[in-house]
């Protein structure tokens, strides 16, 4: 599979969903992401990429310009393999238009860097989140970049501990907040 991903240049998609992919998957797509041009998206929904898979997945993702979907819903990528993504991707490579980490256990931390990286982001338009452990910590680093991102248009945070002190943390950056059409609580 690598090896073809490589070097087919009319593949637009990629969609491993439910194939145990692990790591060691990750690594060796990493390589032939590097190396493809065509490929605008990546769906790898309920599969076992961990933190160590999302950290390849980062280093191929950086040297790919074309990808602006990626879908890692269902995964084991966990706070730290969240950090590395957000902090790599999303702040760094301004090409993502959609991101789906949902039911992937994230966690505060990951959070603030993902709150973090958006206030620098400017193609991020979709990000989902559902079901990913956040509370109302996690929306009160939420809420400084709804207050300023002009660009996220869909924000999706189904299914998390959120109560209403978190709903109001939102609510509170979403006074200002002109870009987004679609909020998901």
């Amino acid at each position: 599979l690598s090896l073809a991903l490589e070097r087919n240049e009319g593949l637009k998609v990629m969609c491993i969903e439910r194939c145990a992919l692990a790591d060691d998957g990750c690594m060796l797509i990493s390589t032939s992401l590097k190396l493809n041009s065509t490929l605008n998206g990546l769906s790898f929904p309920e599969n076992r990429i961990s933190s160590l898979g999302m950290g390849y997945l980062c280093r191929g993702l950086k040297q790919n310009k074309g990808i602006r979907e990626l879908n890692l819903d269902s995964n084991e990528v966990g706070d730290r393999g969240g950090g590395r993504l957000l902090f790599s991707i999303i702040r760094h490579c301004c090409f993502l238009t959609e991101l789906n980490l949902s039911e992937n256990l994230l966690g505060d931390d990951c959070i603030e860097r993902l709150s973090h990286s958006l206030l620098f982001n400017r193609s991020l338009k979709c990000l989902k989140l559902e079901n990913c452990g956040l509370t109302k910590k996690s929306c009160s680093f939420l809420k400084r970049p709804l207050k300023t991102n002009t660009d996220l248009s869909i924000l999706s945070l189904d299914l998390n501990q959120l109560n209403d002190d978190g709903v109001e943390c939102l609510a509170e950056g979403m006074q200002f907040n002109r870009s987004l059409t679609e909020l998901s609580l």
